[in-house]
């Protein structure tokens, strides 16, 4: 679902994702459209994507104990590499980079601004969902 919506952002003016939009079968039309009356941008369209990128490389900030936590990140397979510059936690800015290394993928912080933080990465070394402690 992620490169779905990714790919149907393509199609759109600053690749911001409308309330709602169509699309037919790629063997009939290779490109999404937009209803005419939808709201664009859309809050909830346009972050999407976002929560399903979060979902996908686990992660869980935590600001009021200063850390990042990092869940079995995963990778869909076209994906190779996504750096989150600026992501913040509480007062902290953090530019990570998570690359795909074959099945598996390795998280690295590459700067940190403002308050010092934990960063936990947590992997499952049999590729198990791990869920985060409540």
């Amino acid at each position: 679902m992620l490169r779905a919506l990714y790919e149907a952002s393509l199609h759109f003016r600053y690749f911001q994702l409308p309330e709602l939009f169509c699309g037919l079968g790629l063997a009939e039309a290779d490109f999404p459209v937009r209803y005419p009356v939808a709201c664009s941008p859309q809050a909830w369209a346009s972050a999407a994507p976002f929560l399903l990128l979060r979902a996908a490389l686990g992660i869980f900030p935590d600001a009021p104990r200063n850390e990042l936590r990092i869940y079995n990140p995963t990778f869909p397979v076209w994906l190779g590499e996504v750096v989150l510059d600026r992501f913040r936690v509480g007062n902290t800015r953090l530019k990570i980079r998570f690359t795909r290394t074959g099945a598996a993928c390795a998280v690295d912080v590459l700067e940190q601004h403002g308050d010092p933080i934990r960063v936990l990465v947590e992997l499952s070394p049999t590729g198990e969902s791990i869920r985060p402690p409540p």
